[in-house]
């Protein structure tokens, strides 16, 4: 089953409050700019690989960034990858 987290709002929340523009925290994370815009604006799906990036970079639990079902998903995918 093919499960997708889309949690734009949350990560908007989460770089407002750490005072981050776009494009610093697109660089952060090495993604584009406008990448992050349609992720923000749920246009794109969070990937595995920036759901991670976001853990180490900025050190918060990835189930914060989802629901109950995406915080499932995030916990399973912590787990494969540990």
């Amino acid at each position: 089953m093919d499960r997708k987290i889309f949690a734009g709002a949350r990560m908007r929340h989460l770089r407002e409050s750490r005072g981050l523009t776009q494009s610093a925290m697109a660089r952060d994370l090495g993604v584009s700019a406008s990448y992050l815009n349609l992720v923000e604006h749920n246009q794109r799906p969070l990937t595995a690989q920036l759901l991670l990036k976001l853990a180490t970079t900025y050190a918060i639990d990835l189930r914060d960034l989802g629901g109950e079902n995406e915080a499932r998903l995030a916990s399973e995918l912590a787990e494969a990858l540990a």
